[in-house]
Formats: C-alpha cells, sequence, structure tokens
C-alpha cells in the first residue's frame, strides 16, 4: 500500500541548517511488516514516532524533504515504512549537536511508549538506543509527546503536514 497523501509538493518552509527531527506518523490499522534485516514484526494501530538529524549538505530542509517524497528511492529503515503510514506532522530543532537519541529516550519515557521493532533507523546509534521508532497503541496524543520534549528542554518547532 502506497502513501497516497505524501507527495513532491514541498509547501512547507524548513531551513537549510543542521538540526534534528521527528516524523510523526498515524497507522490507522494493524499489519504485518516484513524487511529482510529486521523480520517481521505486528505494527498496530497508533502514533509511531521517527526520530532523526540532518547534519549533512542541505541540512533539514534536504533530509525532510526527502522524507516527503512518498516514492524515494528506498535507502533508510524509514522510506519502508513511510510507503504504508500517514504522516502527520514534522517537529524539528536547529542544532548543531546530533540529539536524536536524547530526543528518542525523552519520547520513550512517555507512559505507552513501546519500541515496535527493535534497531529500527537505529542502524548508526552508538548510544545504545533500542530503536529509533517509538510507538504508541493506545490514545495518546501527539501533542503530549510535543509537550514533553519541550518541558525536557528539546523545544522543536511543529510543522503540521496533514
Amino acid at each position: 500500500m502506497k502513501n497516497p497523501v505524501i507527495t513532491d509538493s514541498f509547501d512547507i518552509e524548513l531551513p537549510d541548517l543542521p538540526g534534528n527531527y521527528v516524523l510523526v506518523y498515524h497507522n490507522g490499522c494493524s499489519f504485518e511488516f516484513n524487511h529482510k534485516t529486521l523480520g517481521n514484526h505486528p505494527l498496530y494501530a497508533g502514533w509511531y514516532f521517527y526520530t532523526g538529524s540532518a547534519h549533512g549538505s542541505g541540512g533539514l530542509r534536504s533530509r525532510i524533504h526527502r522524507h516527503l517524497i512518498a516514492d524515494a528511492k528506498v535507502h533508510w529503515h524509514i522510506d519502508f515504512l513511510k510507503r504504508v503510514m500517514k504522516m502527520q506532522q514534522v517537529w524539528y530543532d536547529l542544532h548543531e549537536v546530533n540529539q536524536e537519541c536524547m530526543i528518542t529516550r525523552t519520547i520513550m519515557s512517555v507512559e505507552g511508549a513501546g519500541i515496535p521493532i527493535k534497531g529500527f533507523g537505529a542502524s548508526d546509534c552508538h548510544e545504545g538506543c533500542p530503536a529509533h521508532l517509538v510507538s504508541f497503541t493506545q490514545d495518546v496524543s501527539p501533542d503530549l509527546v510535543y509537550r514533553t520534549l519541550g518541558t525536557a528542554g528539546l523545544g522543536l518547532v511543529k510543522k503540521i503536514i496533514l
């Protein structure tokens, strides 16, 4: 199933500076996720938060815009997931330091958080994160997660996609 909503039209303004980001996805129904190295995993209906960083050429603008392209060449773990889930929001901060592990740990501190696929998005993680994808299958508002990040001093800018 391909995500029909995310397109090549980039109608959100993003800086071309280094930073960290969270992609917020909603999964409306449960399905089996199959990946040749990560294995098979049930992904239940709920909210999914993928944390990444953009410290290379083009910064946040290049990285996030690439994530917005539905049929972008598969390169990262998230490229498999974005084809079957609906992206709702993008949150980001401008920061020279890679903080994706700190952001992930903060999201994991919210009650009800789970790791749906061990190792997902964390193949280059040096801080021992179980994954950089966190899920909530109960009724958890993305706003609660966003406020939790702010309370922890990780004030990210919220951009609504849909």
